[in-house]
């Protein structure tokens, strides 16, 4: 497996002092069986991390074999099977150490 991840981090509005950093980077992997995946993250802070948000989307193609003995013909079967998903999602504080949200995430598979 052959892989990177970079990212980044860095502040949405530098007068903010309590908000921790937010976040961004990439993700991207190869396999020897030839599989692959590419991924893109955030992890937003703001208004005094009174708000968090986060976006996530991913591709790839996962290769893969089983070895099967319950029928006639045993044997290793390969698959294979196309991803890809999407995540958002939005926090808010509701008390201190304490947020409430709703995440969206829709996933493909084929």
């Amino acid at each position: 497996m052959f892989g990177a991840i970079p990212m980044a981090m860095y502040k949405l509005d530098r007068t903010d002092t309590i908000s921790p950093k937010s976040l961004s980077g990439m993700s991207a992997v190869y396999t020897t069986n030839s599989s692959y995946f590419i991924s893109f993250f955030n992890k937003w802070y703001y208004k005094e991390d009174t708000w968090k948000g986060k976006f996530f989307v991913m591709t790839g193609d996962k290769n893969s074999q089983f070895y099967m003995t319950d029928n006639k013909l045993h044997g290793f079967y390969d698959y294979g099977i196309e991803v890809t998903l999407v995540s958002i999602g939005v926090q808010i504080k509701i008390i201190d150490n304490l947020y409430g949200g709703v995440t969206y995430t829709l996933e493909s598979l084929s």
